[in-house]
């Protein structure tokens, strides 16, 4: 069977399951509990899917069947005319979007014996995220504002599938002639996971791992503090794993592509997305805007990084820093001490070299080591222009001689998907001496005509 074969074969069997939902006016409280677990399954198995994939699939009834779920659960009025992100569509958009802040969430997926997160040897609860509808309800879980629900800023969560909120986003934007973006109602807004909202000054305490997937489309654009995929971070709460790409962060203060205050620890991520601070003594940078006491690693930042203030506090990495920061770069124009590199350099994989080889923070006792396993890079014509959490893609650092292998000569570290040395062909000639065999003119040996 070909892999075609195989991906509508895998449509088929989810559109069956989804034609097997009842109706949305059969569903009461007596078997909205069966109707949930098919809604898991459905969910699962659209987790493998391609975006590409989905579009295939019709996903009116399942709409229907969640919108009813939730109804009966008391997580959305009946007749709620405030539309926002439909959780069955990776893209979390719909045909009918309102300008008002109300989500449609949908309840990750609790696992209590899947995932030791924590890396301490025991299985702990953790959510499953693999829509934006899911990434939307754990952000309220944590921030405390779904209704009825408990606000849990301890929550586990994983990734399992790449989350697109708004499609092409940056390239989607349009600016006033004041820079301002102008079309800012077209896109579905963030609400950063543990916000610093009107009066919550939310942090988060659990451990968030991106399982090597990005989030991306997240925009925000308002006069709040604390703005990234997450706002603000106690000192044990743990973000790894994760890149936040094709995003836009516009907040006033503590501005970062993956946490706008940290106090734990940021491990293996990255951001492509682009970020601006508003007030005059802001804090702003690529992973974190204002580091509080906190650790990053492994991470790097090829996003823009800007603010309407001059004396703001602008950096690659971290805006204001008050916590180790190490193993972690950003793009720029020429190679500086604080980490920037070229693009030449990330392009030639030096970057996604030095991210997999970890670091270590603290001494003796004290140390702790950040594996940078996780990263890799397709190098060439058609490879990865930046680093990607993907170690099938694993970088080597290697000698790459002028020579060849039989008179190597001198030799230049390169970087390489391979962990051989790399050597000059060897130039053979016929041999005056032997018709039967050519000679190599920079070493001398010979093979058989």
């Amino acid at each position: 069977m070909t892999d075609a074969e195989t991906e509508g074969t895998a449509i088929s069997a989810i559109q069956a399951l989804i034609d097997a939902l009842p109706d949305a006016d059969s569903i009461t409280e007596d078997n909205v509990e069966n109707v949930t677990s098919q809604l898991d399954t459905i969910d699962e198995a659209k987790a493998e899917l391609s975006d590409a994939d989905m579009l295939q699939l019709d996903l009116t009834r399942y709409d229907a069947a969640i919108n009813k779920v939730m109804v009966l659960m008391g997580m959305k009025e009946e007749n709620d005319s405030e539309i926002a992100v439909q959780t069955n569509d990776s893209a979390g958009k719909t045909e009918q979007q309102s300008t008002d802040e109300a989500i449609v969430y949908q309840p990750a997926v609790e696992t209590t014996d899947k995932y030791d997160i924590d890396d301490d040897g025991e299985k702990e609860t953790v959510y499953e995220i693999s829509n934006a509808g899911q990434l939307y309800w754990f952000a309220g879980l944590v921030n405390g504002t779904l209704d009825g629900v408990e606000q849990n800023t301890l929550a586990n969560a994983i990734l399992t599938a790449n989350i697109t909120v708004n499609e092409n986003l940056l390239d989607s934007l349009q600016y006033d002639t004041e820079g301002n973006v102008s079309n800012g109602s077209d896109f579905i807004t963030w609400t950063p996971i543990a916000d610093w909202m009107g009066n919550r000054t939310t942090q988060y305490s659990g451990t968030f791992d991106g399982n090597n997937k990005t989030v991306s489309g997240l925009y925000f654009n308002g006069d709040s503090t604390c703005i990234g995929l997450f706002g603000s971070s106690e000192s044990d709460g743990n973000i790894k794993n994760v890149g936040v790409v094709d995003s836009y962060f516009k907040g006033n203060d503590h501005v970062g592509g993956v946490c706008g205050n940290n106090a734990g620890t940021i491990t293996n991520c990255y951001n492509a997305g682009n970020l601006t601070a508003i007030e005059s003594s802001a804090t702003v940078g690529g992973i974190c805007g204002y580091n509080n006491g906190g650790t990053v690693t492994n991470c790097y930042n090829t996003g823009t990084v800007t603010a309407t203030s001059s004396s703001a506090d602008i950096s690659g990495i971290c805006g204001y820093n008050f916590g180790p920061i190490k193993n972690c770069y950003y793009l720029a124009d020429t190679e500086d001490e604080n980490g920037g590199k070229t693009a030449a350099q990330f392009a030639s994989g030096e970057i996604a070299y030095l991210l997999s080889q970890g670091c270590t923070v603290g001494e003796g006792e004290d140390a702790v080591t950040y594996s940078g396993s996780v990263w890799g890079q397709a190098l060439g014509g058609n490879g990865d222009t930046y680093p990607v959490l993907d170690s099938t893609k694993r970088v080597y650092q290697v000698d790459k001689y002028d020579g060849c292998e039989g008179k190597p000569g001198s030799s230049t570290k390169v970087y390489s998907n391979q962990s051989t040395s790399i050597y000059e062909e060897h130039k053979y000639e016929a041999d005056t001496t032997d018709s039967t065999k050519h000679k190599c003119s920079i070493c001398n040996g010979t093979e058989e005509h």
